[in-house]
Protein backbone atom coordinates (compact mmCIF):
# COMPACT_ATOMS: atom_id res chain seq x y z
CA UNK A 1 0.00 0.00 0.00
CA UNK A 2 3.10 2.37 0.62
CA UNK A 3 4.81 1.67 -2.32
CA UNK A 4 1.47 2.00 -4.15
CA UNK A 5 0.74 5.56 -2.93
CA UNK A 6 4.12 6.57 -3.17
CA UNK A 7 4.03 5.78 -7.22
CA UNK A 8 0.70 7.46 -7.57
CA UNK A 9 1.51 10.91 -5.91
CA UNK A 10 4.74 10.49 -7.54
CA UNK A 11 2.55 9.58 -10.74
CA UNK A 12 0.26 12.61 -10.18
CA UNK A 13 3.40 15.17 -9.54
CA UNK A 14 4.57 14.86 -13.83
CA UNK A 15 0.96 16.31 -13.97
CA UNK A 16 -0.17 18.57 -11.51
CA UNK A 17 2.48 18.92 -8.02
CA UNK A 18 0.02 20.95 -6.86
CA UNK A 19 -2.75 17.93 -7.11
CA UNK A 20 0.11 15.80 -5.75
CA UNK A 21 0.29 17.92 -2.88
CA UNK A 22 -3.12 17.74 -2.05
CA UNK A 23 -2.26 13.87 -2.79
CA UNK A 24 -0.04 13.17 -0.39
CA UNK A 25 -1.58 14.99 2.27
CA UNK A 26 -4.89 13.38 1.93
CA UNK A 27 -3.14 9.91 2.15
CA UNK A 28 -0.93 10.66 5.14
CA UNK A 29 -4.57 12.10 7.51
CA UNK A 30 -5.89 8.94 5.87
CA UNK A 31 -3.57 6.76 7.15
CA UNK A 32 -3.86 8.45 10.21
CA UNK A 33 -7.26 8.63 10.52
CA UNK A 34 -8.19 5.18 9.90
CA UNK A 35 -6.43 3.66 12.78
CA UNK A 36 -9.00 6.39 14.66
CA UNK A 37 -12.36 6.67 12.96
CA UNK A 38 -13.67 9.14 15.74
CA UNK A 39 -11.20 11.86 15.38
CA UNK A 40 -12.74 11.96 11.94
CA UNK A 41 -15.65 14.03 12.83
CA UNK A 42 -13.58 16.40 14.67
CA UNK A 43 -11.71 17.46 11.64
CA UNK A 44 -14.60 17.31 9.52
CA UNK A 45 -15.97 19.75 11.65
CA UNK A 46 -13.16 22.21 11.78
CA UNK A 47 -12.95 22.00 8.14
CA UNK A 48 -16.52 23.29 8.09
CA UNK A 49 -15.55 26.41 9.91
CA UNK A 50 -12.09 26.97 8.03
CA UNK A 51 -12.96 25.86 4.39
CA UNK A 52 -11.32 29.08 2.95
CA UNK A 53 -7.90 27.02 4.10
CA UNK A 54 -6.33 25.06 1.41
CA UNK A 55 -3.37 22.58 0.59
CA UNK A 56 -1.47 23.19 -2.89
CA UNK A 57 -4.60 25.62 -4.03
CA UNK A 58 -7.26 22.49 -2.97
CA UNK A 59 -9.97 23.19 -0.20
CA UNK A 60 -9.65 21.64 2.99
CA UNK A 61 -13.26 20.42 2.27
CA UNK A 62 -12.32 18.16 -0.90
CA UNK A 63 -9.16 17.02 1.29
CA UNK A 64 -11.85 15.48 4.10
CA UNK A 65 -14.35 14.03 1.65
CA UNK A 66 -12.54 11.23 0.07
CA UNK A 67 -10.78 10.40 3.24
CA UNK A 68 -14.23 10.75 4.99
CA UNK A 69 -15.74 7.89 2.03
CA UNK A 70 -12.68 5.40 2.78
CA UNK A 71 -12.59 5.60 6.43
CA UNK A 72 -16.34 5.07 6.17
CA UNK A 73 -16.00 2.13 4.34
CA UNK A 74 -13.36 0.31 6.05
CA UNK A 75 -15.58 0.42 9.37
CA UNK A 76 -18.06 -0.22 7.68
CA UNK A 77 -16.45 -3.49 6.33
CA UNK A 78 -14.64 -4.65 10.05
CA UNK A 79 -18.34 -4.38 11.26
CA UNK A 80 -17.18 -1.35 13.71
CA UNK A 81 -19.87 1.10 12.79
CA UNK A 82 -23.13 0.48 11.22
CA UNK A 83 -25.74 2.90 8.95
CA UNK A 84 -29.11 2.24 10.23
CA UNK A 85 -31.60 2.17 7.16
CA UNK A 86 -33.93 5.69 7.37
CA UNK A 87 -36.46 7.48 5.49
CA UNK A 88 -34.02 10.67 4.95
CA UNK A 89 -31.76 7.95 2.83
CA UNK A 90 -33.88 7.31 0.45
CA UNK A 91 -34.89 11.05 -0.18
CA UNK A 92 -31.11 11.65 -0.65
CA UNK A 93 -30.88 8.19 -3.00
CA UNK A 94 -34.10 10.12 -5.15
CA UNK A 95 -32.54 13.80 -5.09
CA UNK A 96 -28.68 12.64 -5.81
CA UNK A 97 -29.94 10.40 -9.23
CA UNK A 98 -32.05 12.95 -10.51
CA UNK A 99 -29.36 15.56 -9.85
CA UNK A 100 -26.91 13.38 -11.45
CA UNK A 101 -29.96 12.68 -14.34
CA UNK A 102 -29.85 16.36 -14.96
CA UNK A 103 -26.44 16.04 -16.29
CA UNK A 104 -28.30 15.10 -19.56
CA UNK A 105 -30.42 18.04 -20.28
CA UNK A 106 -28.41 20.75 -18.52
CA UNK A 107 -27.80 23.90 -19.89
CA UNK A 108 -23.79 24.01 -18.55
CA UNK A 109 -22.36 20.68 -18.18
CA UNK A 110 -19.10 22.15 -16.56
CA UNK A 111 -21.29 23.93 -13.74
CA UNK A 112 -23.42 20.85 -13.46
CA UNK A 113 -20.42 18.59 -12.66
CA UNK A 114 -19.07 21.50 -10.39
CA UNK A 115 -22.32 21.21 -8.58
CA UNK A 116 -22.41 17.02 -8.16
CA UNK A 117 -18.65 17.72 -7.13
CA UNK A 118 -19.51 19.65 -4.04
CA UNK A 119 -22.64 17.39 -3.62
CA UNK A 120 -20.43 14.39 -2.86
CA UNK A 121 -18.68 15.90 -0.89
CA UNK A 122 -21.83 17.17 1.36
CA UNK A 123 -22.84 13.27 1.43
CA UNK A 124 -19.05 12.22 2.21
CA UNK A 125 -19.81 14.60 5.42
CA UNK A 126 -23.33 13.17 6.12
CA UNK A 127 -22.06 9.00 5.82
CA UNK A 128 -19.53 9.94 8.20
CA UNK A 129 -21.31 10.98 10.96
CA UNK A 130 -24.16 8.71 10.51
CA UNK A 131 -21.90 6.01 10.71
CA UNK A 132 -19.40 6.75 13.06
CA UNK A 133 -21.05 8.53 15.69
CA UNK A 134 -22.13 5.52 17.56
CA UNK A 135 -21.91 6.24 21.68
CA UNK A 136 -22.22 9.70 23.54
CA UNK A 137 -18.45 10.09 24.17
CA UNK A 138 -18.62 10.27 20.11
CA UNK A 139 -21.12 12.64 20.81
CA UNK A 140 -19.06 14.36 23.06
CA UNK A 141 -16.34 14.88 21.34
CA UNK A 142 -17.90 15.95 18.25
CA UNK A 143 -20.42 19.01 20.50
CA UNK A 144 -17.23 19.93 22.23
CA UNK A 145 -15.42 20.41 18.90
CA UNK A 146 -18.74 23.06 17.79
CA UNK A 147 -18.20 24.95 21.07
CA UNK A 148 -14.12 25.29 20.41
CA UNK A 149 -14.37 26.49 16.61
CA UNK A 150 -17.27 28.29 16.72
CA UNK A 151 -15.86 30.15 19.57
CA UNK A 152 -12.67 30.56 18.04
CA UNK A 153 -13.58 31.37 14.15
CA UNK A 154 -16.44 33.79 15.92
CA UNK A 155 -13.61 35.35 17.80
CA UNK A 156 -11.38 35.71 14.58
CA UNK A 157 -14.37 36.58 12.68
CA UNK A 158 -14.89 39.82 14.67
CA UNK A 159 -11.42 41.00 15.15
CA UNK A 160 -9.75 40.29 11.38
CA UNK A 161 -12.74 41.94 9.91
CA UNK A 162 -13.23 46.20 10.05
CA UNK A 163 -16.85 45.91 8.41
CA UNK A 164 -18.56 42.54 8.67
CA UNK A 165 -17.45 39.66 10.43
CA UNK A 166 -16.74 36.93 8.36
CA UNK A 167 -15.57 38.14 5.26
CA UNK A 168 -11.66 37.27 6.30
CA UNK A 169 -13.13 33.68 6.85
CA UNK A 170 -15.14 33.63 3.88
CA UNK A 171 -18.35 34.97 3.16
CA UNK A 172 -20.38 37.04 6.15
CA UNK A 173 -23.61 35.42 5.60
CA UNK A 174 -22.64 31.42 5.74
CA UNK A 175 -20.00 32.75 8.55
CA UNK A 176 -23.36 33.44 10.63
CA UNK A 177 -25.48 30.50 8.98
CA UNK A 178 -22.59 28.24 10.93
CA UNK A 179 -22.87 30.03 13.69
CA UNK A 180 -26.66 29.74 13.83
CA UNK A 181 -26.45 26.51 13.73
CA UNK A 182 -24.09 25.66 16.10
CA UNK A 183 -26.15 27.25 19.13
CA UNK A 184 -28.64 25.17 19.91
CA UNK A 185 -25.98 21.87 20.00
CA UNK A 186 -23.79 24.16 22.42
CA UNK A 187 -27.01 24.87 24.97
CA UNK A 188 -28.05 21.16 24.62
CA UNK A 189 -24.25 20.83 25.58
CA UNK A 190 -24.71 23.03 28.44
CA UNK A 191 -27.38 21.27 29.63
CA UNK A 192 -25.70 18.31 30.05
CA UNK A 193 -22.65 19.63 32.00
CA UNK A 194 -22.87 19.34 35.62
CA UNK A 195 -20.08 21.79 36.73
CA UNK A 196 -21.51 25.11 37.43
CA UNK A 197 -18.36 26.72 35.92
CA UNK A 198 -18.02 24.97 33.14
CA UNK A 199 -21.23 25.67 32.07
CA UNK A 200 -20.89 29.32 32.39
CA UNK A 201 -18.23 28.47 30.03
CA UNK A 202 -20.22 27.45 27.49
CA UNK A 203 -22.91 30.08 27.70
CA UNK A 204 -19.92 32.54 27.06
CA UNK A 205 -19.69 30.43 23.98
CA UNK A 206 -23.04 31.55 23.29
CA UNK A 207 -22.44 35.05 23.96
CA UNK A 208 -19.78 34.77 21.53
CA UNK A 209 -21.84 33.29 18.79
CA UNK A 210 -24.82 35.70 19.04
CA UNK A 211 -22.22 38.63 19.02
CA UNK A 212 -20.93 37.34 15.84
CA UNK A 213 -23.69 36.84 14.03
CA UNK A 214 -24.62 40.65 14.76
CA UNK A 215 -21.32 41.99 13.68
CA UNK A 216 -21.41 39.61 10.18
CA UNK A 217 -24.66 42.19 9.33
CA UNK A 218 -26.28 39.20 7.77
CA UNK A 219 -29.61 40.35 7.41
CA UNK A 220 -31.06 36.51 6.70
CA UNK A 221 -28.70 35.37 9.34
CA UNK A 222 -30.90 37.42 11.99
CA UNK A 223 -33.56 36.73 10.54
CA UNK A 224 -32.56 32.80 11.24
CA UNK A 225 -31.24 33.71 14.87
CA UNK A 226 -34.40 34.90 15.70
CA UNK A 227 -35.96 31.96 14.57
CA UNK A 228 -34.19 29.51 16.06
CA UNK A 229 -34.26 31.96 19.56
CA UNK A 230 -37.88 31.72 19.31
CA UNK A 231 -37.65 27.89 19.09
CA UNK A 232 -35.75 27.66 22.16
CA UNK A 233 -38.40 30.08 23.82
CA UNK A 234 -41.19 28.03 23.02
CA UNK A 235 -40.36 24.50 23.80
CA UNK A 236 -40.90 23.33 27.17
CA UNK A 237 -38.33 23.01 29.67
CA UNK A 238 -38.13 19.45 30.04
CA UNK A 239 -37.26 18.86 25.52
CA UNK A 240 -34.07 21.24 26.13
CA UNK A 241 -33.25 21.55 29.66
CA UNK A 242 -32.76 19.95 33.28
CA UNK A 243 -35.22 22.75 34.71
CA UNK A 244 -37.63 25.30 34.20
CA UNK A 245 -34.65 27.36 36.28
CA UNK A 246 -31.82 26.70 33.82
CA UNK A 247 -34.23 27.22 30.81
CA UNK A 248 -34.82 30.98 32.28
CA UNK A 249 -31.16 31.03 32.69
CA UNK A 250 -30.77 30.42 29.02
CA UNK A 251 -33.17 32.26 28.16
CA UNK A 252 -31.53 35.81 29.61
CA UNK A 253 -28.18 34.87 28.27
CA UNK A 254 -29.62 35.19 24.93
CA UNK A 255 -31.65 38.02 25.74
CA UNK A 256 -28.43 40.30 27.26
CA UNK A 257 -26.13 38.94 24.50
CA UNK A 258 -28.72 40.10 21.67
CA UNK A 259 -28.90 43.48 23.82
CA UNK A 260 -25.16 43.40 24.04
CA UNK A 261 -24.27 42.78 20.62
CA UNK A 262 -26.87 44.98 19.35
CA UNK A 263 -25.11 48.16 20.99
CA UNK A 264 -22.01 47.69 19.74
CA UNK A 265 -23.78 46.72 15.84
CA UNK A 266 -27.21 48.81 15.97
CA UNK A 267 -25.99 51.40 13.61
CA UNK A 268 -23.85 49.47 10.84
CA UNK A 269 -27.29 47.25 11.13
CA UNK A 270 -29.52 49.99 10.91
CA UNK A 271 -27.78 50.68 7.89
CA UNK A 272 -28.31 47.42 6.01
CA UNK A 273 -32.03 47.23 6.94
CA UNK A 274 -32.32 50.75 5.70
CA UNK A 275 -30.19 50.28 2.76
CA UNK A 276 -33.33 48.19 1.37
CA UNK A 277 -35.69 50.74 1.14
CA UNK A 278 -33.08 53.01 -0.67
CA UNK A 279 -32.99 53.11 -4.77
CA UNK A 280 -29.87 51.48 -4.54
CA UNK A 281 -31.06 48.57 -2.28
CA UNK A 282 -34.73 47.81 -3.05
CA UNK A 283 -33.24 44.81 -5.12
CA UNK A 284 -32.21 43.36 -1.82
CA UNK A 285 -28.33 43.23 -3.26
CA UNK A 286 -29.30 41.36 -6.46
CA UNK A 287 -31.57 38.78 -4.72
CA UNK A 288 -34.89 40.20 -6.40
CA UNK A 289 -33.46 40.39 -9.69
CA UNK A 290 -32.00 36.96 -9.38
CA UNK A 291 -35.34 35.65 -8.44
CA UNK A 292 -37.33 37.32 -11.32
CA UNK A 293 -34.56 35.45 -13.64
CA UNK A 294 -35.24 32.63 -11.76
CA UNK A 295 -38.60 32.79 -12.03
CA UNK A 296 -38.69 33.16 -15.76
CA UNK A 297 -36.69 29.78 -16.25
CA UNK A 298 -38.76 27.74 -14.10
CA UNK A 299 -41.87 28.87 -16.04
CA UNK A 300 -39.98 27.55 -19.31
CA UNK A 301 -38.70 24.45 -17.81
CA UNK A 302 -40.71 23.60 -14.71
CA UNK A 303 -40.26 19.80 -14.85
CA UNK A 304 -36.63 19.71 -16.50
CA UNK A 305 -34.92 22.90 -14.78
CA UNK A 306 -32.05 24.17 -16.36
CA UNK A 307 -29.87 21.31 -14.89
CA UNK A 308 -27.89 21.12 -11.27
CA UNK A 309 -25.70 23.77 -10.87
CA UNK A 310 -26.52 25.53 -14.49
CA UNK A 311 -28.19 28.91 -12.72
CA UNK A 312 -25.42 30.62 -12.49
CA UNK A 313 -24.03 31.03 -16.15
CA UNK A 314 -27.54 31.60 -17.16
CA UNK A 315 -28.31 34.21 -14.61
CA UNK A 316 -27.42 37.22 -16.55
CA UNK A 317 -29.41 36.14 -19.86
CA UNK A 318 -32.50 35.54 -17.28
CA UNK A 319 -32.64 38.45 -15.78
CA UNK A 320 -32.13 40.31 -19.56
CA UNK A 321 -35.21 38.27 -20.63
CA UNK A 322 -37.11 39.22 -17.52
CA UNK A 323 -39.79 42.32 -17.33
CA UNK A 324 -39.41 44.05 -13.90
CA UNK A 325 -35.65 43.11 -13.27
CA UNK A 326 -34.33 46.95 -12.35
CA UNK A 327 -30.45 47.41 -13.43
CA UNK A 328 -30.43 50.59 -13.20
CA UNK A 329 -28.47 50.42 -9.62
CA UNK A 330 -26.69 46.85 -10.30
CA UNK A 331 -24.11 45.54 -12.96
CA UNK A 332 -24.36 42.28 -14.29
CA UNK A 333 -21.51 40.04 -13.14
CA UNK A 334 -19.20 38.35 -15.48
CA UNK A 335 -19.39 34.79 -13.89
CA UNK A 336 -23.27 35.54 -13.42
CA UNK A 337 -25.19 35.43 -10.00
CA UNK A 338 -26.15 32.88 -7.58
CA UNK A 339 -30.03 32.21 -7.34
CA UNK A 340 -29.38 33.34 -3.26
CA UNK A 341 -32.07 31.14 -2.20
CA UNK A 342 -31.61 27.40 -1.47
CA UNK A 343 -35.61 26.43 -2.69
CA UNK A 344 -35.84 28.72 -5.47
CA UNK A 345 -32.55 27.61 -6.72
CA UNK A 346 -33.55 24.03 -6.68
CA UNK A 347 -36.82 25.14 -8.61
CA UNK A 348 -34.75 26.47 -11.14
CA UNK A 349 -32.00 24.05 -11.65
CA UNK A 350 -33.92 21.09 -11.14
CA UNK A 351 -37.55 21.56 -11.66
CA UNK A 352 -40.80 20.62 -9.56
CA UNK A 353 -39.23 16.38 -8.58
CA UNK A 354 -35.89 18.07 -7.94
CA UNK A 355 -37.81 21.06 -5.16
CA UNK A 356 -39.94 17.68 -4.36
CA UNK A 357 -36.69 15.60 -3.32
CA UNK A 358 -35.03 18.31 -1.73
CA UNK A 359 -37.70 18.81 0.59
CA UNK A 360 -38.60 15.27 1.11
CA UNK A 361 -34.94 15.13 2.68
CA UNK A 362 -35.12 17.94 5.08
CA UNK A 363 -38.53 17.23 5.79
CA UNK A 364 -38.17 13.47 6.78
CA UNK A 365 -35.22 14.24 8.25
CA UNK A 366 -37.31 16.87 11.06
CA UNK A 367 -39.76 13.77 11.35
CA UNK A 368 -36.91 11.39 11.81
CA UNK A 369 -35.34 13.25 14.87
CA UNK A 370 -38.73 14.62 16.48
CA UNK A 371 -39.79 10.99 16.71
CA UNK A 372 -36.46 9.71 18.16
CA UNK A 373 -36.51 12.72 20.38
CA UNK A 374 -39.95 11.59 21.48
CA UNK A 375 -38.58 8.09 21.72
CA UNK A 376 -35.23 8.87 23.75
CA UNK A 377 -37.48 11.22 25.93
CA UNK A 378 -39.69 7.82 26.76
CA UNK A 379 -36.48 5.93 27.19
CA UNK A 380 -35.11 7.49 29.47
CA UNK A 381 -32.50 8.68 27.31
CA UNK A 382 -32.31 12.42 28.55
CA UNK A 383 -29.36 13.50 26.88
CA UNK A 384 -30.19 12.27 23.45
CA UNK A 385 -33.28 13.59 23.53
CA UNK A 386 -31.80 17.03 24.61
CA UNK A 387 -29.16 17.12 21.32
CA UNK A 388 -32.43 15.47 18.76
CA UNK A 389 -34.34 18.75 19.57
CA UNK A 390 -30.85 20.89 19.64
CA UNK A 391 -30.34 18.98 15.79
CA UNK A 392 -34.36 20.06 15.13
CA UNK A 393 -33.62 23.77 15.85
CA UNK A 394 -30.41 23.89 14.11
CA UNK A 395 -32.09 22.56 11.09
CA UNK A 396 -35.25 25.11 11.67
CA UNK A 397 -32.13 27.67 11.68
CA UNK A 398 -30.49 26.47 8.68
CA UNK A 399 -34.22 26.45 6.56
CA UNK A 400 -35.03 29.71 7.39
CA UNK A 401 -31.34 31.30 6.26
CA UNK A 402 -31.50 29.14 3.28
CA UNK A 403 -34.86 31.51 2.36
CA UNK A 404 -32.17 33.53 1.72
CA UNK A 405 -28.74 31.51 0.40
CA UNK A 406 -28.01 28.41 -2.10
CA UNK A 407 -26.73 26.70 0.45
CA UNK A 408 -27.96 23.20 -1.28
CA UNK A 409 -24.35 21.80 -1.08
CA UNK A 410 -23.02 23.32 2.24
CA UNK A 411 -21.94 20.78 4.34
CA UNK A 412 -23.73 22.20 8.08
CA UNK A 413 -27.51 20.95 6.58
CA UNK A 414 -25.62 17.31 5.70
CA UNK A 415 -23.94 17.17 8.87
CA UNK A 416 -26.86 17.60 10.69
CA UNK A 417 -28.48 14.78 8.38
CA UNK A 418 -25.89 12.63 9.55
CA UNK A 419 -26.33 13.03 13.09
CA UNK A 420 -30.24 12.80 12.79
CA UNK A 421 -29.71 9.31 10.97
CA UNK A 422 -26.51 8.00 14.20
CA UNK A 423 -29.59 9.20 16.44
CA UNK A 424 -31.26 5.87 17.45
CA UNK A 425 -27.63 4.54 17.91
CA UNK A 426 -27.00 7.01 20.23
CA UNK A 427 -30.54 6.54 21.87
CA UNK A 428 -29.30 2.03 22.47
CA UNK A 429 -26.22 3.88 23.77
CA UNK A 430 -27.50 5.80 26.30
CA UNK A 431 -30.23 3.16 27.68
CA UNK A 432 -27.48 0.34 27.96
CA UNK A 433 -25.07 2.39 29.70
CA UNK A 434 -27.85 3.95 32.12
CA UNK A 435 -28.81 0.46 32.72
CA UNK A 436 -25.30 -0.90 33.98
CA UNK A 437 -25.49 -1.52 37.71
CA UNK A 438 -23.28 1.28 39.48
CA UNK A 439 -22.42 3.19 36.77
CA UNK A 440 -23.04 6.81 36.67
CA UNK A 441 -24.05 8.24 33.25
CA UNK A 442 -21.74 11.42 32.94
CA UNK A 443 -21.34 13.53 29.51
Amino acid sequence: MAAGAGALVGATSTISPTAALALATAIALMVWVIARPGILLTALIASVFVQVIAVGGVTIGRICAPIAVVVVAVTLLRGTATLQPAAPLAWVVAYTLWAGASSLWTTNLGGTVTQLASLGIGLSYMLAFATLLNNRRDVARVLYTFAIVAFAVGIYGMASSSGRAGTDAGDANFFALIEIITLPLVLALAADTRVRWFRGVLYGVVLVIIAAVFSSLSRGGLIALGAAVLAVTALPARTFFRSSKQKLVVLLVLVGAAVGAYQFSGQALAQRFQYVFTAEGHTGSGRLNAWRGAYTSIDRRPFQGLGYGAFQLNANQLMLQTPGVDLSNARLRPRGLEAHSAYIGTLAELGIPGLVFFLGIFGSAALTTRRTAIAAARAGAASTARLANAVLISMLGWAVASIFLSSETSRPPWILIGISLALPKLVSDEVRRRQEPGRELRP
